[in-house]
């Protein structure tokens, strides 16, 4: 198979920063790597030391860049801070990657990837724009360098997001609309499950002959010790702690689960803003002696919480993959998901249920802990069907639509 030169546009990238997006690029760029092609990738990070000769940072050039900019001709997007505002007691640690004034940076880069392809002595076979922080850089791209392949990937949109909330702020809007006018220019749109291929192919026109799902892959390898044993009746969260992670439905399961069988326990592992949120619904129904919060894990501590726990839900509101699901599997637990994960394309035996019904994931709980057996078998089945995804074959197919387009 022909030997790609590609480069790559990432605001994030493992160990730079090692969101869900940064995780991706890493088995991406890992994979390419393996199978022999070749990868760089540009990142705008002000504040982390890259270990990687093909991690390239571009936030010397931004400087300079930022001092005579001009905004990209013909270019809607006035956006050019987030205004966060970083909820009391939120132990969120984001801000140092995506800073307020983040909008505007993302012009500075596009004018910094400009130049770098300019003075490159590499001809890039395709440019691949990370999420949507790579579209002020396509657009300039397009007019300057119409020639040069370009592709979107797509981790998550803002109506990702933003799914289930009525009110979208004023960035979102902003940003929303950027993802819907320049997301279907692009020859083709890589995205991470059909889940996301359906959104962007109804919300915001992407043809269905541009989109190539390519779903992710854990670097978890299969670790079951039989050793361990179990917390009895102990569910799992695991991850960040978001409105979007459906973490408040999931409680409210727990506040009727309780009711008729009080020796459950609920163990959340993460960080996030919305976690104030959820302490207050706690108090509120008294669930406090069911509840336990534990900060971010990793490595072996994070194995190991799989490896204890009974279940693993993801109740997300929106999850367009959802990897969590496939290190967990890989680590002996079993998993239920809200209907709003991409990765249950990989694992249709996953029990699923919609993230808003509180009532329903209750009793799919109940019913899962019912007979000793059911928790086994449902592993035993997603196990199997995970067996057969390879981060391999997913990067074969995603060079290979390269090559042919």
């Amino acid at each position: 198979m022909q030997k790609l030169k590609l480069l790559i546009l990432s605001w994030e990238i493992y160990p730079v920063y090692c969101g869900g997006l940064g995780v991706l690029v890493k088995h991406l760029v890992q994979e390419l790597k393996d199978q022999g092609h070749h990868v760089d990738i540009l990142i705008p990070n002000s504040h982390g030391e890259t270990v990687d000769d093909n991690i390239i940072n571009l936030w010397d050039k931004i400087e300079i860049i930022q001092k005579t900019f001009v905004d990209i001709p013909d270019f809607n997007f006035t956006l050019q801070k987030f205004n966060l505002i970083k909820p009391r007691n939120s132990d969120q640690k984001n801000d140092k990657i995506y800073p307020n004034e983040t909008p505007k940076i993302t012009q500075y880069y596009a004018y910094a990837v400009k130049e770098y392809i300019e003075n490159s002595s590499i001809d890039y076979d395709m440019v691949i724009g990370m999420d949507w922080p790579s579209i002020p850089t396509f657009k300039l791209l397009k007019d300057t360098h119409p020639t040069l392949p370009f592709a979107f990937y797509v981790n998550g949109t803002e109506y990702d997001r933003n799914f289930g909330i009525k009110k979208l702020s004023y960035c979102s809007k902003k940003i929303g609309k950027i993802e819907k006018d320049y997301y279907k220019q692009a020859k083709q749109v890589f995205t991470v499950s059909n889940i996301s291929s359906q959104h962007l192919n109804k919300h915001h026109r992407v043809k269905k002959s541009q989109l190539i799902v390519i779903h992710n892959d854990s670097e978890y390898t299969e670790n079951i010790d039989p050793s361990i044993i179990k917390n009895e009746k102990e569910i799992l969260f695991l991850g960040r702690i978001a409105y979007q992670k459906g973490i408040i439905y999931l409680l409210q399961a727990l506040n009727r689960i309780v009711k008729t069988d009080n020796t459950f326990r609920l163990k959340i592992v993460g960080s996030g803003s919305y976690k104030p949120t959820l302490v207050k619904y706690i108090d509120k129904y008294s669930l406090n002696k069911y509840v336990t919060f534990v900060p971010w894990l990793d490595g072996i501590q994070k194995l190991k919480a799989f490896q204890q726990t009974s279940l693993f839900v993801i109740p997300s509101v929106s999850e367009p993959f959802g990897l969590t699901a496939l290190e967990a599997i890989r680590s002996g637990a079993p998993v239920l998901a809200s209907n709003m994960c991409g990765f249950t394309d990989l694992i249709p035996s996953t029990p699923t249920y919609q993230f808003n019904k509180s009532n329903l994931l209750a009793k799919k709980i109940i019913g899962l802990f019912s007979n000793t057996t059911n928790l086994k078998e449902l592993h035993k089945e997603e196990l199997s069907e995970l067996s057969s995804h390879s981060w391999k074959t997913q990067i074969e197919k995603f060079v290979d639509r390269i090559i042919k387009h």
